[in-house]
């Protein structure tokens, strides 16, 4: 049966050159189509994935790291509180627009971290350091950004605006850092982006607090307390979080089925 088979299938050689050559260009795309869509996943959770946290608590019902709530950021000494907690940090997050040399406008995300710890800031930096956003107007922009934003020099300044305009300051370049959607991103001090949170009247605010634990062993019964006192919050793990974002932009998106259908 096996060499009446490969006498078949050899019978009309052009045919079967045909059929194997679809086979195999199915087959590609079909693995093109997983990698894209591991790639945006990728994007997607990348600070979480990069943050060395095993506690996330967000506002109310947040459906991904994308699209944070501010909520009062005095609720970290709750968590500073617990002995389980080896550190806390706060992570501001919110959109905004950047002018470019054309006059024209691009639209950003900002991310607000503390640069003393680099907790929530960038992790590949090919120029500066975390430090260096510390103490003024100074921000850091990922490389991958030119395509959109233009020719990035460190040490030039461009006009952001959230609220207001401002100027600040190039002092680094990241490599590889995306957002889900590709808007660029630019990483700023927590006290300067907290002082540009005051002029939307969103004073005393944050985006997210994350917490290290001195024993990951604990995190369950951390996690359930801090719910418990923080009701108007949510307290995620940080492998809850990524599930969350995935399947948000999998399911809740239709993006999902779109892939599935392709």
């Amino acid at each position: 049966m096996y060499w009446l088979a490969m006498k078949m299938l050899v019978h009309q050689k052009m045919r079967l050159v045909i059929t194997l050559v679809g086979i195999a260009i199915s087959v590609v795309l079909a693995l093109v189509e997983v990698a894209i869509y591991l790639g945006m996943m990728g994007n997607a959770t990348s600070v979480i994935r990069h943050t060395p946290a095993d506690i996330w608590i967000t506002s109310k019902n947040v459906q991904s790291f994308d699209f944070a709530l501010p909520f009062p950021e005095q609720r970290i000494d709750t968590v500073r509180g617990l002995g389980q907690v080896q550190w806390a940090e706060k992570i501001l997050l919110n959109f905004g627009f950047i002018k470019l040399a054309n006059g024209g406008r691009e639209q950003i995300q900002f991310i607000g971290y503390n640069p003393d710890t680099g907790i929530g800031g960038p992790w590949h930096l090919i120029e500066g350091s975390p430090a260096d956003v510390k103490g003024g107007r100074y921000m850091i922009i990922d490389k991958t950004s030119e395509q959109r934003l233009g020719s990035l020099q460190t040490g030039s300044l461009w006009e952001v605006t959230f609220v207001r305009e401002h100027a600040f300051k190039l002092v680094g370049l990241s490599q590889g850092i995306k957002s889900f959607t590709t808007i660029p991103v630019i990483f700023l001090s927590y006290n300067e982006m907290s002082h540009m949170f005051g002029e939307a009247g969103w004073a005393g605010k944050t985006s997210y607090i994350v917490a290290k634990l001195r024993d990951p062993a604990e995190q369950d019964a951390v996690v359930r307390y801090l719910r418990d006192k923080l009701k108007d919050n949510d307290v995620f793990t940080r492998d809850e979080f990524i599930r969350r974002t995935i399947v948000y932009w999998t399911v809740q998106t239709g993006m999902g089925m779109a892939f599935f259908i392709t």
